[in-house]
Formats: structure tokens, sequence, C-alpha cells
């Protein structure tokens, strides 16, 4: 899928490092080098420009034509290889709230426990109360 490579390539640079010149037509590979690159961030790297520049491809993410095929469904690339991905590092965890809200994680924690793990989905769900306020999204209150 050259064209998801280079809407990330495009959008996320940074990324290319973590990829060979082999793996750029493997969809879950040019995906998965996203959360790789994010992962090496210090908590003071996570800005307003890159919180947009995440959020902005997770809207574009959603927005495309959903397929048959899991090797071409753009939103089972970015569930799987990269929303599931953030979960992993202490660092990645601080964008999950820029990019869910927090009921939307609750409401699909049967899922992600199976497939991140119950101490990292508690760890992502203690992120809300971590992170600071970069992005001009609101947040529901209960």
């Amino acid at each position: 899928m050259k064209a998801l490579y280079d809407e990330v390539i495009s959008r996320f640079p940074e990324a290319d490092a973590y990829l060979s010149e082999d793996n750029r037509e493997l969809p879950y590979l040019v995906m998965g080098a996203i959360p790789c690159w994010l992962a090496t961030l210090k908590p003071a790297g996570i800005d307003k420009p890159l919180i947009k520049r995440l959020q902005d491809f997770r809207t574009w993410c959603l927005a495309q034509p959903r397929t048959e095929e899991a090797g071409t469904d753009v939103l089972t690339i970015y569930t799987v290889s990269f929303f599931e991905d953030l979960f992993e590092h202490e660092t990645t965890r601080l964008f999950i709230p820029y990019l869910v809200e927090k009921e939307d994680l609750i409401q699909g924690a049967d899922y992600l426990k199976t497939w991140v793990g119950e101490d990292n989905y508690k760890l992502a769900l203690a992120s809300f109360g971590q992170t600071k306020k970069l992005s001009g999204r609101k947040r529901k209150k209960k």
C-alpha cells in the first residue's frame, strides 16, 4: 500500500527511520513505525503541533473507505498497528487521551484488555489524569 506509506511519511517523516526499503509496502509495519518513533520521545516532546498531527492522522484514517481485507482496511491497520501499540510504552500512553474519549476507552474495555493486556489498559486509563492540556479538544466531564 504505497498510498498509506506516502500518507504516513508525509505526516510523520520521523517514522521513516523505523522502516527499511523492504517493508515500506507492508501496511502494518508502515503504520507501526509511528508508535515506534513516538516511544523514543520524552514527555516534554509532546506538544500541540504533534498532538494536532496525530489527531489529523486519526481523522484521515477514519475517513478512509472500509474494505473486506485486513491488509487494505486502513481503520483495521490503524487500530492494530498504531492505536493498540500506544498502550505498550509509558510515553505513548500519554497520547491516548488526545485520540480517544475516556468513555470510549471504557466502552471498549473488553476488546482492549484482550489485545493490549489488562495492566496496559489500566495504565492507559490512568493516563487521562496525567496529561497536560495541549490540544484544543474539550473533554466531557462526568
